[in-house]
Protein backbone atom coordinates (compact mmCIF):
# COMPACT_ATOMS: atom_id res chain seq x y z
CA UNK A 1 0.00 0.00 0.00
CA UNK A 2 1.40 3.22 -0.70
CA UNK A 3 1.83 5.65 2.39
CA UNK A 4 1.70 9.30 1.98
CA UNK A 5 0.93 12.05 4.12
CA UNK A 6 -2.63 12.99 5.26
CA UNK A 7 -4.90 15.36 5.00
CA UNK A 8 -8.14 15.70 7.34
CA UNK A 9 -11.01 17.74 6.74
CA UNK A 10 -14.41 18.09 8.10
CA UNK A 11 -17.70 17.60 5.46
CA UNK A 12 -20.53 19.96 5.07
CA UNK A 13 -22.29 20.99 2.20
CA UNK A 14 -19.35 21.55 -0.59
CA UNK A 15 -16.87 18.99 0.04
CA UNK A 16 -14.25 20.57 -0.42
CA UNK A 17 -14.68 23.82 -1.79
CA UNK A 18 -15.17 27.24 0.03
CA UNK A 19 -13.04 25.81 3.34
CA UNK A 20 -11.59 28.29 5.56
CA UNK A 21 -8.08 27.90 6.38
CA UNK A 22 -6.91 25.00 8.93
CA UNK A 23 -7.77 25.25 12.26
CA UNK A 24 -6.22 22.28 13.87
CA UNK A 25 -3.37 19.29 13.29
CA UNK A 26 -2.72 16.04 14.24
CA UNK A 27 0.35 13.61 13.56
CA UNK A 28 -1.64 10.43 12.98
CA UNK A 29 -5.55 9.13 11.58
CA UNK A 30 -6.71 5.64 12.17
CA UNK A 31 -9.66 4.40 10.22
CA UNK A 32 -11.94 2.35 11.70
CA UNK A 33 -13.07 0.89 8.24
CA UNK A 34 -9.94 -0.59 6.94
CA UNK A 35 -7.86 -0.28 10.46
CA UNK A 36 -4.88 1.45 8.90
CA UNK A 37 -3.16 4.12 10.90
CA UNK A 38 -2.10 6.86 8.73
CA UNK A 39 0.96 8.97 10.01
CA UNK A 40 1.13 12.77 8.80
CA UNK A 41 0.76 16.25 8.82
CA UNK A 42 -3.42 16.27 9.62
CA UNK A 43 -5.57 19.65 9.40
CA UNK A 44 -8.58 20.28 10.28
CA UNK A 45 -10.89 22.17 7.82
CA UNK A 46 -14.44 23.63 8.31
CA UNK A 47 -16.44 25.16 5.68
CA UNK A 48 -16.77 28.87 5.81
CA UNK A 49 -20.17 29.89 7.31
CA UNK A 50 -19.73 26.91 9.58
CA UNK A 51 -21.55 23.36 9.17
CA UNK A 52 -24.91 22.65 8.12
CA UNK A 53 -26.35 19.35 8.93
CA UNK A 54 -27.96 17.11 7.04
CA UNK A 55 -31.73 16.83 8.09
CA UNK A 56 -32.66 13.58 6.22
CA UNK A 57 -32.14 10.10 8.01
CA UNK A 58 -28.47 10.09 7.15
CA UNK A 59 -26.44 12.59 8.03
CA UNK A 60 -22.74 13.52 6.17
CA UNK A 61 -20.85 13.80 9.58
CA UNK A 62 -16.62 14.21 8.18
CA UNK A 63 -14.56 13.29 5.23
CA UNK A 64 -10.60 12.33 5.74
CA UNK A 65 -8.39 12.28 2.20
CA UNK A 66 -5.80 9.64 2.91
CA UNK A 67 -3.35 11.62 0.55
CA UNK A 68 -1.72 14.84 0.85
CA UNK A 69 -4.14 17.70 -0.58
CA UNK A 70 -2.00 18.12 -3.70
CA UNK A 71 -2.15 14.42 -4.81
CA UNK A 72 -5.27 14.71 -6.20
CA UNK A 73 -4.81 18.00 -8.30
CA UNK A 74 -5.42 16.73 -12.20
CA UNK A 75 -6.44 13.53 -10.59
CA UNK A 76 -10.07 13.77 -9.68
CA UNK A 77 -11.54 17.02 -9.23
CA UNK A 78 -13.63 18.31 -5.39
CA UNK A 79 -16.41 18.45 -7.09
CA UNK A 80 -16.07 14.50 -8.18
CA UNK A 81 -15.30 13.49 -4.37
CA UNK A 82 -18.55 15.47 -3.57
CA UNK A 83 -20.44 14.10 -6.40
CA UNK A 84 -19.62 10.08 -5.20
CA UNK A 85 -20.00 11.03 -1.81
CA UNK A 86 -23.12 12.55 -2.03
CA UNK A 87 -24.51 9.36 -4.79
CA UNK A 88 -23.02 6.76 -2.03
CA UNK A 89 -24.68 8.84 0.69
CA UNK A 90 -28.26 8.62 -1.43
CA UNK A 91 -27.58 5.05 -1.81
CA UNK A 92 -26.74 4.38 1.86
CA UNK A 93 -30.34 6.15 2.95
CA UNK A 94 -32.29 4.03 0.47
CA UNK A 95 -30.68 0.30 1.06
CA UNK A 96 -29.93 0.20 4.84
CA UNK A 97 -32.86 0.28 6.77
CA UNK A 98 -32.60 -2.27 9.58
CA UNK A 99 -29.31 -1.07 10.27
CA UNK A 100 -30.58 2.23 11.90
CA UNK A 101 -29.60 3.79 14.13
CA UNK A 102 -26.14 3.53 13.38
CA UNK A 103 -22.82 5.20 11.78
CA UNK A 104 -20.88 3.78 9.17
CA UNK A 105 -17.23 4.83 7.77
CA UNK A 106 -17.03 4.26 4.05
CA UNK A 107 -13.29 3.78 2.91
CA UNK A 108 -13.02 4.71 -0.92
CA UNK A 109 -9.82 4.05 -3.00
CA UNK A 110 -9.75 5.38 -6.76
CA UNK A 111 -7.56 3.83 -9.32
CA UNK A 112 -6.32 4.71 -12.98
CA UNK A 113 -7.15 1.38 -13.83
CA UNK A 114 -10.64 0.07 -12.38
CA UNK A 115 -13.57 0.88 -10.92
CA UNK A 116 -13.05 2.33 -7.12
CA UNK A 117 -13.38 -0.44 -4.52
CA UNK A 118 -15.31 0.33 -0.97
CA UNK A 119 -15.04 -0.92 2.56
CA UNK A 120 -17.71 -0.23 5.18
CA UNK A 121 -17.29 -0.20 8.97
CA UNK A 122 -19.93 0.69 11.29
CA UNK A 123 -20.89 0.93 14.98
CA UNK A 124 -24.15 0.52 16.29
CA UNK A 125 -27.33 -1.51 14.78
CA UNK A 126 -25.98 -4.10 12.03
CA UNK A 127 -28.05 -6.23 9.79
CA UNK A 128 -24.87 -8.18 8.34
CA UNK A 129 -26.99 -8.88 5.13
CA UNK A 130 -27.86 -5.62 4.72
CA UNK A 131 -24.29 -4.48 4.76
CA UNK A 132 -23.46 -7.12 2.19
CA UNK A 133 -25.83 -5.86 0.00
CA UNK A 134 -24.81 -2.19 0.57
CA UNK A 135 -21.18 -2.91 -0.40
CA UNK A 136 -21.92 -5.12 -3.29
CA UNK A 137 -24.41 -2.53 -4.93
CA UNK A 138 -21.65 0.30 -3.99
CA UNK A 139 -18.47 -2.04 -5.79
CA UNK A 140 -21.06 -2.42 -9.12
CA UNK A 141 -22.27 1.09 -9.51
CA UNK A 142 -19.78 3.42 -9.79
CA UNK A 143 -16.97 4.13 -12.11
CA UNK A 144 -14.76 7.35 -11.02
CA UNK A 145 -11.47 6.97 -11.84
CA UNK A 146 -8.14 8.59 -11.54
CA UNK A 147 -5.43 9.58 -13.68
CA UNK A 148 -2.42 8.28 -13.18
CA UNK A 149 -2.06 7.01 -9.08
CA UNK A 150 -3.98 5.81 -6.32
CA UNK A 151 -6.07 7.76 -4.19
CA UNK A 152 -7.95 7.11 -0.96
CA UNK A 153 -10.44 8.67 1.09
CA UNK A 154 -12.87 7.93 3.96
CA UNK A 155 -16.25 9.45 4.87
CA UNK A 156 -18.63 8.71 7.90
CA UNK A 157 -22.27 8.61 7.87
CA UNK A 158 -24.88 8.54 10.45
CA UNK A 159 -28.09 6.51 9.99
CA UNK A 160 -30.86 7.39 12.31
Amino acid sequence: MIRLQNLLFTLCAALLASCAGPSNSISSFTSPADGTTYHGDFKTYTPEGGVKKDTGRTALEGIVLLNVQSAYEGEVTAEQLSDLTKSVQATVDRMIVRSRPSKMAVNVRLYPDRNPTFNVATKGTMDKPEILSLHKALMSKYQLRTKSRVLGYEFYITNR
